[in-house]
Parts: structure tokens; sequence; C-alpha cells
């Protein structure tokens, strides 16, 4: 059912890829391995640009990498505290296609998702891990400009 509701959304679903430490092209986690042009997978990195040791990875079904290491978030007691993961990742990747939205309210989802895969910065550590062998670079995928 999830995966007939995603493909008939208008929006750009921007998904974690698991904290499986998993291939996911071999073990796919879902809703993020939906094979759909409106979800972009989300790996976790480290501050060093690595793969965060527990973030699942796929050069197929993980779109692009973004900063999810010891991330300073809320908790639902009231509190901050650091936190790992792809969930903690995804927000990152979330925030920049919103602030590309704003400057650009007419885009579509294929031009968002294009300027975010392509605006990443190319990390070797990565390389062979996501489609886009990148990091998430908000400055680059917001001033791009697409061919």
């Amino acid at each position: 059912i999830l995966k007939d509701v995603m493909a008939k959304s208008p929006l750009l679903h921007v998904c974690a890829a698991g904290n499986r430490q998993q291939d996911s092209d071999v073990n796919p986690s879902y809703p993020a391995a939906y094979d759909m042009p409106n979800i972009i997978s989300v790996g976790a990195s480290t501050r060093k640009d690595e793969r965060l040791f527990f973030s699942n990875w796929g050069k197929k079904t993980v779109d692009l990498f973004a900063p999810g290491a010891m991330v300073y978030s809320t908790t639902p007691v009231h509190k901050y505290e650091e936190m790992s993961g792809t969930s903690m990742a995804t927000p990152h990747v979330s925030g920049a296609a919103g602030l590309i939205a704003s400057h650009d309210p007419d885009i579509s989802n294929a031009a968002l998702r294009r300027r975010l895969e392509e605006g990443t910065d190319k990390v070797a550590s990565l390389d062979g891990k996501t489609a886009s062998g990148g990091r998430l670079n908000v400055n680059k995928a917001l001033t791009m400009e697409l061919n």
C-alpha cells in the first residue's frame, strides 16, 4: 500500500537508507529502496566524509549521503542530545530540497532530484556506495547551473 501511495504522490519523498550496515542493492530497506523517480534515498556520513559505519549503502539504491554522525537534535523529553544515523542525515537533504524549492517554486521533482544528486561533493570513500558518488553540498545544489 505504501509503495502505491508514494508512486501516486506528486511529492518528492526523502527517505532514510537504513542503519543495518548492509548493501541496499542486495538487501533493500524500504521505502528508501523503492525504485521510483520521486524518492531520494539518503545514507549517513561522518564529519570525515566517510560512510557512518552502520549506514546502509548501495550504488543503485542510495542516491547520496549527508551528515548523519553526532548530529545535535531534540529528544521527546524537551532536551537535546547528539544522535547518529540515516534519520539524522535525511533532514539535511529535506532542508536542502526546501531551500532549492523556495528559490525556484516551479521546479519539478526531476529537476530538484537532479540538483541534489549532481550538487554533491564527490567523495572517494563514497564512490561505489551511492548513485551520485557524493555527499550533499547545499550551496552547490542551490547555485549550480543545470544543462
